[in-house]
């Protein structure tokens, strides 16, 4: 499913439910680390923040009723989305893949 789609859903079910939506994305630094570098490059943190204000503003604009939150979290996809599916009613994963990742 891709990232727009996962939102839409999310955002459909939220409102459906009277819930609020918290859209997270998770990235890992491994792909983009440099040796003696810990924090990740500028560029990969300005891609996360505009995907998470792409994805709110689509909630807004498919169902501007719904409470949205968004969270950006460092960590590998798996071991994040399994942590906040812990505090969550429910869980939608999307991809947009590597293709459109910043290079670093």
């Amino acid at each position: 499913m891709t990232s727009r789609a996962a939102v839409e859903w999310a955002a459909s079910d939220a409102m459906w439910m009277g819930e609020p939506l918290r859209i997270v994305h998770a990235a890992g630094r491994f792909p983009y680390q440099i040796s003696g570098y810990q924090e990740m490059p500028d560029r990969l943190l300005r891609a996360e923040r505009k995907i998470l204000r792409e994805a709110e503003a689509l909630v807004h604009e498919r169902q501007p009723a719904v409470e949205v939150t968004t969270q950006d979290i460092e960590g590998t996809p798996t071991t994040v989305l399994r942590d906040q599916a812990k505090q969550a009613s429910g869980l939608m994963v999307g991809s947009r893949g590597w293709a459109t990742r910043p290079n670093c």
